[in-house]
């Protein structure tokens, strides 16, 4: 019973990753970005894939596809209270203030640039992780929420 409490409470999110062709198209939260038309279809027709590096303290993400590849990274706080923000690129928002923390068995990842606040949750069930992604204004209102699905490799 308590090996079960602590094996959940540190849930990792590392391995291979590909996107499931059942996942919500990312297009609806590119077009809150202000991307274009024809580049927004070019993103959504691609089929990414993602490898998760994580380890007690820090979490490197990087995306492959035929469209763009990238990385995101950064110091894995135990809660949002504690995260100290860097300024960094993101490959969708720019440069913004970006920080991660855990949430339970979630991985939390923000970024907050001067048009948009975006909140990545990354978590694991069964065999799939997913990732509920939340657009905001900087006034909080919500311009987008998608969650895209993820296949083991």
């Amino acid at each position: 019973f308590f090996f079960g409490i602590f094996a959940s409470c540190n849930m990792s999110i590392a391995g291979n990753w590909i996107v499931d062709a059942s996942t919500e198209s990312i297009e609806p939260y590119l077009k809150e970005l202000g991307w274009g038309f024809v580049t927004r279809k070019a993103a959504a027709a691609a089929k990414p894939s993602l490898e998760v590096i994580q380890d007690a303290d820090s979490i490197v993400i990087n995306l492959k596809s035929t469209f763009k590849s990238g990385q995101i990274s950064g110091k894995l706080w135990e809660a949002e209270a504690d995260v100290q923000f860097e300024e960094k690129d993101h490959d969708l928002m720019g440069v913004c203030e970006q920080g991660w923390f855990r949430s339970g068995d979630n991985i939390i990842h923000i970024c907050k640039s001067q048009k948009h606040h975006s909140q990545d949750t990354y978590y694991v069930e069964g065999n799939q992780l997913l990732v509920d992604k939340l657009l905001k204004d900087p006034s909080g209102k919500t311009l987008c929420t998608i969650r895209r699905v993820y296949n083991r490799e």
